[in-house]
């Protein structure tokens, strides 16, 4: 999840219930990422191991947007960067330059994203117990989160404001795509959160495809926010995957 600290130099998150979408609402939404990207639907597997699919190799993926931006640039570099102490329970996901969010796996299997930090605002977000993706999900599971919210200043450390988060993931089914760094079975993830922070409140809707052994290979996002009815934001974006590190083999 982009937190809002990089959008209103706060991070928050919470999330109302989504609607369930219809096979042709999913494909229209599809739809931003132009003909040829639904090769077609494929048996959705049970995720038993969350972490093979929302994990990487170490190195740098490579996005290239397909509706724009927020700063304008065609393509986005993450880079992910295994712990050196735990490297197969713990990772950081490096977005550009500026966002930073820690994952960890448990004993159990699940995967928990933990923190964010947007370097460019100067701000660091704890979520407790963290935004949870169970082991054994079959599709059309759906499962909710509530997670308290802790915000900091980087360079002094103390406290700058608390928050809520509520959260609802979908496994709405898999699929066959097509993306500039090649065909992929993916499985599609529908995150839907409702945030607030101090006089913060904020929706980010998100739908994720996840190839097993690969990673994120490309998501649809959109941010509303407001604050004490003074200032409103919307931004959608949508980025595909254009390359990544080789030894992360699709097949």
């Amino acid at each position: 999840m982009r937190t809002v600290l990089s959008i209103l130099c706060l991070a928050s998150a919470a999330l109302s219930h989504a609607d369930a979408l219809s096979k042709d609402e999913l494909v229209q939404r599809m739809s931003v990422f132009g003909e040829g990207f639904l090769v077609r639907s494929i048996d959705a597997p049970v995720i038993d191991q969350p972490a093979r699919w929302i994990g990487r190799k170490s190195g740098d993926y490579v996005y290239r947007f397909t509706t724009g931006s927020d700063d304008g640039s065609p393509v986005q570099t993450e880079r992910h960067i295994p712990n050196s102490d735990d490297p197969s329970r713990a990772w950081e996901r490096h977005i550009g330059e500026r966002l930073v969010e820690t994952f960890v796996s448990t004993d159990a299997e699940d995967v928990l994203i933990v923190e964010e930090v947007d370097h460019q605002h100067g701000f660091r977000m704890e979520i407790k117990p963290g935004i949870h993706w169970p082991p054994n999900v079959a599709a059309g599971d759906e499962w909710q989160i509530d997670a308290a919210l802790n915000v900091y200043e980087i360079d002094s450390g103390e406290f700058f404001k608390d928050g809520t988060l509520k959260s609802t993931i979908t496994y709405e089914g898999a699929f066959r795509i097509r993306t500039p760094a090649g065909e992929f079975d993916a499985i599609l993830m529908r995150e839907d959160f409702l945030m607030h922070i101090g006089p913060l409140q904020a929706e980010d809707d998100r739908f994720l495809f996840f190839a097993k052994d690969v990673g994120l290979v490309a998501e649809i996002e959109a941010i509303r926010a407001s604050a004490l009815l003074l200032l409103h934001i919307k931004e959608d974006s949508a980025k595909v995957l254009q390359s990544y590190p080789r030894q992360a083999d699709p097949r």
